[in-house]
């Protein structure tokens, strides 16, 4: 499946953009391969989307992995059956999305350490 970003209104598929410059009037100039150049905002959130952060191209079944969370007061660990691929090359744990609308606000994922064998 193609990936699409939105540049000033209009989606473009990252398959062709060929460069992605940022200007010194805070500006990207995103080159495509067709020659056309698009000229739009500097942005964190341009620049993430680019690189496919939070982009999920996979998920990855798992056994016997914990991940490493943290509430800014301590650090503790949940179980992991699932691992989310981002396009960047990423991999996060599916399994700590709480459904509280602020939990990505409140936990920070540290890391993934391997379980506690419980036999």
């Amino acid at each position: 499946m193609n990936r699409f970003i939105v540049i000033n209104n209009c989606l473009v598929n990252v398959r062709h953009i060929v460069m992605a410059v940022d200007e010194a009037d805070g500006t990207t100039a995103f080159h495509l391969d067709n020659g056309e150049v698009l000229h739009t905002q500097s942005s964190p959130e341009l620049d993430d989307a680019l690189m496919g952060i939070k982009h999920t191209v996979g998920i990855i079944p798992v056994r016997g992995l914990n991940a490493i969370m943290d509430d800014g007061s301590r650090q503790f660990q949940l179980p992991v059956r699932y691992l989310e691929l981002t396009a960047d090359g990423s991999c996060y744990p599916l399994d700590t999305h709480g459904d509280d609308p602020h939990w990505n606000e409140d936990y920070s994922f540290i890391g993934l350490v391997e379980a506690p064998d419980k036999r």
